[in-house]
C-alpha cells in the first residue's frame, strides 16, 4: 500500500526535546480547512494519507478532515498523533 504523508498544520500541546518544528508551532499554525482539503484532493492515488502536524487532534476540523478523506476514496487515513487528546473518553467517537 501507498501512504501519503499531509503535514496539516504545526499547533501542539507539547514541547518534545526531540522535535524539529521549532518556532514552527507559534509563527505558521495550522493549515486552513480548504487548503487541507485541496491538498488531500491533489494526492495523485487514493490508498492511504496520514495527517500529520503538529498534533492534528487540536484542530476542532479533524473529524470533517477524517470525512473528507474518506470521501475522495482513500481507503485508509491514519493519524499522526501524540495520542494525549485522543484517551479522553469519548475524544475518539468523531473520527
Amino acid at each position: 500500500m501507498r501512504w501519503s504523508d499531509l503535514r496539516v498544520g504545526y499547533g501542539c500541546n507539547q514541547r518534545c526535546r526531540f522535535c524539529d518544528q521549532g518556532d514552527a508551532r507559534e509563527e505558521q499554525g495550522d493549515a486552513p480547512t480548504e487548503a487541507v482539503k485541496a491538498a488531500l484532493a491533489a494526492i495523485p492515488h487514493r490508498e492511504g494519507v496520514i495527517l500529520a502536524g503538529g498534533e492534528v487532534t487540536l484542530r476542532a476540523d479533524l473529524p470533517d478532515l477524517v470525512q473528507g478523506a474518506r470521501a475522495l476514496g482513500f481507503k485508509r487515513v491514519a493519524l499522526q498523533t501524540n495520542g494525549h487528546i485522543l484517551a479522553s473518553k469519548g475524544a475518539a467517537s468523531g473520527l
